[in-house]
């Protein structure tokens, strides 16, 4: 996977001690317009944005090597998390996921209606 997917956190300077505040928010949503939120239920919050067509088409090009079906749509949950999540910094976040079964497959869910993958239903003209 390109490296530059793999976190956004190293652009503003994120890592294990820095906390999430109001200025943080700010300045990552300059970069990305539309940011999310999610509290999982530790309390830990993770910012996260949307993905674009060329992070998703890599995602799903980089995991097609795997058989199995439900290992291949695991890694994808985690590459998904590893590209859109902006805060915390890659060590937390794989933490995180290490020691949260669901939270890949969650957090990826919302990543993914965010990204387009679910819409309104359609609206008769």
């Amino acid at each position: 996977m390109d490296e530059n997917m793999i976190n956004n956190t190293n652009e503003f300077g994120i890592d294990e001690t820095t906390e999430l505040t109001y200025e943080l928010i700010e300045e990552i949503k300059k970069k990305y317009k539309k940011v999310w939120k999610t509290t999982l239920i530790d309390g830990t919050e993770i910012i996260w944005r949307r993905l674009n067509r060329k992070e998703y088409k890599t995602i799903m090009k980089d995991y097609e090597y795997i058989q199995d079906r439900g290992e291949r749509l695991m890694e994808r949950e985690d590459a998904v998390c590893r590209a859109a999540v902006v805060y915390p910094c890659t060590s937390v976040l794989e933490d995180i996921i290490d020691s949260m079964a669901g939270v890949s497959s969650v957090l990826s869910d919302d990543i993914y209606e965010k990204s387009g993958f679910r819409v309104d239903a359609p609206e008769e003209l």
